[in-house]
């Protein structure tokens, strides 16, 4: 029996080049498509103010990531994107 204060597995994916339209809102919507996110967050210039074109998004469980994974081409606001596996490094 695992512990109630374990912590559930998140799945974390890169997602590069998403339109500067785009906020966490917006890719967390997408994304829920292929089943339940946890977060996403879209990462902003602290100078600027402007998109990095780049996110983090978390997802709630394996079968969801690997779907996401899986789909070849991902679109929003007429601009394809890129999702990859996180790495840390």
């Amino acid at each position: 029996m695992a512990s109630a204060g374990a912590a559930k597995q998140l799945y974390r994916l890169s997602v590069v080049n998403i339109p500067w339209t785009i906020g966490d809102l917006q890719l967390k919507q997408y994304f829920s498509q292929f089943g339940r996110i946890a977060q996403s967050k879209v990462l902003f210039d602290r100078n600027t103010g402007l998109s990095k074109h780049v996110a983090v998004v978390d997802v709630a469980d394996k079968d969801t990531y690997e779907n996401i994974l899986t789909k070849t081409t991902h679109s929003l606001d007429g601009m394809d994107f890129y999702v990859r596996k996180w790495n840390e490094n």
